[in-house]
């Protein structure tokens, strides 16, 4: 019985009849997105993705008018709903190198949640709030730091928030575990769970980076990075925290490579820790 309220024929058939023929005005397009986002709502409560994807699918091949042309609401909520169940799919890991910030690059879940952010009311501040629930984790893989004045305008989401993204920007890894820990059921809850742990590899990055500031020149022993982990609260042997410095310039965090020989991390002289935008206002708003 669902498969048949799944088939992409339905939204083809909101946005196709009595719109080949009849005038644009009183098509039946306009309720297109109003029908899919109700669509989508559903599937989204019964936790069934391949549903929602059938009816993207329907949506991306119709002939509809642009997206500016149909109310606001209808879009703010199929924008989400699209970017929720990217999230679930996480399609931000399609993006290798969450530090390049260019606007073709933007993952998908990201730039769902976005336009959901963008056009929705100001005075909608519950919805504001939905988006982002899932946009700031998603924040928090990019280090792309959202403004603390609007953090502070939704009381449980800076509550949340607020300490991971000090803690990335700060690199304290131990308030970044010890705060996770403690909101770990919150998190399993909105399924976020797995964006947030990812985000634990950014903050180990400024950690490194702090570390590394106090080594004069570009070799840098491993002893260094096995130090910084354990004042963070993580204790590793040299091959462990080897894997962690090796991943870090797979992903182009950081600069350089590494000489197991001489037991070292030789970074580039122009720039072993490559500049995350946005970051450096994090603490002065």
């Amino acid at each position: 019985m669902t498969d048949r309220y799944s088939s992409p024929k339905v939204v083809e058939t909101q946005s196709s009849k009595g719109g080949i023929r009849a005038p644009l005005e009183s098509s039946r397009k306009w309720g297109t997105f109003f029908f899919a986002g109700m669509l989508t709502k559903t599937y989204f409560r019964l936790n069934k993705p391949s549903l929602h994807a059938n009816v993207q699918r329907a949506v991306n091949v119709a002939d509809l008018p642009p997206l500016s042309d149909y109310p606001r609401s209808h879009i703010v909520t199929w924008k989400y709903y699209c970017g929720v169940f990217a999230f679930g799919k996480e399609d931000y890991e399609t993006v290798p190198r969450p530090y390049n910030h260019r606007e073709e690059d933007l993952m998908k879940a990201q730039r769902d949640l976005n336009e959901a952010y963008n056009l929705a009311l100001a005075s909608s501040t519950t919805n504001i709030a939905l988006i982002l629930s899932y946009l700031l984790p998603l924040h928090l893989i990019s280090s792309k730091y959202p403004s603390r004045k609007l953090l502070k305008q939704f009381p449980k989401l800076h509550t949340l928030y607020e300490p991971l993204f000090t803690a990335i920007h700060t690199g304290n890894l131990a308030l970044f575990d010890s705060h996770v820990e403690q909101y770990t059921p919150f998190f399993l809850r909105k399924r976020v769970y797995l964006a947030v742990e990812r985000s634990r590899q950014c903050c180990i990055r400024t950690l490194f980076e702090r570390a590394v500031a106090e080594v004069t020149g570009t070799r840098v022993p491993i002893d260094v990075f096995e130090a910084a982990l354990r004042v963070g609260g993580t204790v590793l042997d040299r091959e462990e925290t080897e894997c962690f410095v090796a991943n870090m310039i797979y992903r182009g965090w950081i600069k350089g490579y590494i000489s197991r020989e001489r037991g070292m991390v030789v970074l580039s002289a122009k720039e072993g820790f490559p500049k995350i935008s946005g970051s450096v206002t994090w603490m002065k708003t």
